[in-house]
């Protein structure tokens, strides 16, 4: 029990500090990717609770609006620039950027640590390997689940509110789990070699 109860622990730090890399998104979450979609909405995912007949999903939080509003008309004099400028800002605040390279560099390290660990016999090899399957598991159940939860709400309609951005978790869990297949494939890189060998042969 105490040799597992290990693992758990490096996979809780790991993930708490994946966590604390990657941005929460409450709002602007459409899964059509409509912006400032009008009652009664394109889809069953319609939601207001602000009240204004736009839906929740395609606008900024409230307390953004005001401040997105300010800079645009700050920063920009004539018509010409109010038309380039609000163009530029709705793009830079509509595209979702995710996380791709830190999430990379960040399991990347990680990764290095524990082996390192494991080389320096600190821990073993199956430690080494359990962390990496466990983290690989988590990331596996998150992605899916909220894969499943879009596929519910885009799909059927049901109106599924998270306190959180569900196709930003979905694809940032992803990116996790592609990461750790890729050091998996890179790892076991000979058995692989084996069996594709084998098949040639056969």
């Amino acid at each position: 029990m105490k040799k597992l109860l290990i693992p758990f622990i490096y996979c809780f730090i790991i993930s708490v500090s994946l966590c604390l890399c990657i941005k929460i998104f409450a709002w602007e979450d459409c899964p059509f990717g409509q912006k400032n979609c009008p009652y009664p909405g394109l889809c069953g995912a319609y939601i207001d609770t602000d009240k204004d007949s736009i839906c929740d999903l395609s606008q900024p939080a409230p307390e953004n609006r005001e401040e997105i509003s300010k800079e645009i008309s700050g920063s920009l004099k004539n018509k010409r620039d109010v038309d380039m400028g609000i163009l530029e800002t709705e793009k830079e605040l509509l595209v979702r950027k995710y996380h791709f390279i830190p999430i990379s560099i960040v399991l990347i390290i990680l990764y290095i640590i524990t082996f390192t660990l494991f080389k320096l016999k600190i821990f073993t090899r199956i430690t080494h390997i359990i962390i990496w399957n466990c983290i690989l598991l988590i990331s596996f159940i998150l992605s899916s689940i909220l894969g499943i939860l879009l596929i519910i709400r885009v799909n059927f309609g049901l109106p599924i509110s998270l306190p959180l951005n569900i196709l930003f978790w979905h694809v940032e869990s992803g990116i996790v789990m592609m990461v750790i297949g890729i050091f998996h494939i890179i790892y076991n890189w000979r058995f692989y070699k084996y069996i594709f060998m084998k098949k040639q042969i056969g």
